[in-house]
């Protein structure tokens, strides 16, 4: 589970029943902005309709950053922190690059995760892989 700046909470108990896509980033990397449009783009799109979320990989401090990163990209799903940085193992493993993908399929499994910038097709393959087609 992570923790936005506005206090919600983005993890299983809210995602669980749909694929689920996790977007890796930090606010200041420009890759990190292009994907979290590109995913913001194809999650809207996305029949039957899919989660998406972007943890920001910067220290506690920088929440103020997740959320203009949020706002000035009119992001349509939420943009937590997370508490594990450093290459620390958390949840997900390892995230020592970003962006960093991680699909999920509906039942929370890892089935997609992919480094670097995808295109808004390869994003959608993502998707459609996680939900079995």
């Amino acid at each position: 589970m992570f923790g936005t700046p506005q206090g919600e909470e983005f993890g299983s108990a809210t995602t669980r029943g749909r694929v689920t896509a996790l977007l890796f980033v930090t606010t200041y990397d420009l890759p990190s902005q292009i994907m979290a449009k590109r995913l913001d783009v194809v999650v809207r799109q996305h029949r039957p309709r899919a989660n998406a979320g972007a943890v920001v990989l910067e220290e506690p401090d920088h929440a103020p950053l997740a959320d203009v990163f949020r706002t000035t990209l009119e992001l349509g799903y939420p943009v937590a922190m997370t508490t594990e940085l450093d290459g620390q193992q958390g949840a997900f493993g390892v995230i020592d690059a970003v962006p960093t993908l991680v699909v999920l399929d509906a039942r929370g499994r890892e089935i997609v995760r992919r480094i670097g910038n995808l295109s808004e097709e390869e994003i959608e393959e993502a998707l459609r892989s996680a939900e079995g087609k």
